[in-house]
This record gives structure tokens, sequence and C-alpha cells, in this order.
């Protein structure tokens, strides 16, 4: 099972930031200083290409209608004593609260079955 989603927020990166462009139903872009990638944490979503195309564009849409009303936002990122380990494929790690949200964008697409907090297992080749 997944851990816990974490109250906003503990020890880590913590910045004001808005909500820019959703790129998937678990990928958003955030301004900060500058345009980053933030990978949601506990938020898989399907893909929006391939076999789950139909999913992943459904799960896109709910993440963009829960962004376009408020795209103010608070950007969490969980440091490690690594930090490499806060980035996956070019996109920071992160947990994304809009602007007077009880949970963070990365919870609602969960709990709304838009995505899962654990990643899916790989499906076998036929």
């Amino acid at each position: 099972p997944a851990p816990p989603y974490p109250a906003q927020p503990a020890t880590g990166i913590v910045t004001k930031c808005r909500v820019i462009r959703v790129l998937d139903g678990d990928t958003v872009e955030v301004a900060i200083v500058r345009t980053c990638r933030i990978r949601l944490l506990q938020c898989w979503a399907p893909e929006t290409h391939g076999p789950d195309k139909v999913q992943g564009l459904v799960s896109k849409a709910n993440l963009e209608a829960l962004v376009a009303a408020q795209p103010e936002a608070i950007l969490f990122v969980p440091l490690e004593t690594d930090l490499t380990k806060a980035t996956s494929l070019s996109r920071v790690l992160g947990y994304v609260w809009l602007q007077g949200a009880e949970q963070s964008i990365n919870q609602s697409q969960v709990a709304g079955g838009f995505a899962t907090a654990a990643k899916p297992r790989e499906k076998p080749a036929e």
C-alpha cells in the first residue's frame, strides 16, 4: 500500500507557484521563478497515448478542470539527503495544493478515480 499523503507541507522545498499547464493526468507544469514540470507523487494516471489513451485523456481533462478555476498553488518537493531523488525524467517530484484546498491535486486525482496512489503493475506482453 502507498504511504499516506503528507499534510501541507512538511520538510523539503516549499514555495508558492502557479499551475500553468496540465500535461496529463499525473503531471503539471508550475511557474515559480521559471517553469518546471512536476510529476505528482502518489498519483499514477493512465498515459495519454497507447492502449490507455481514452482513460488518460479523461484523467488529464479532470486535472485541467481542477486547476482551471484556481491555478494559484503551493508546491511541496520532499527532499532526501540525495537531491537526485527529487527528479524523474526531467520532472521534479512533488505535491501541489491549489490555494484554499484541503487536499493536494495528487490526492484529488486518486480520490476521484482518475489515478491510483501506487504505480500499476506492468501488463504482460501478449
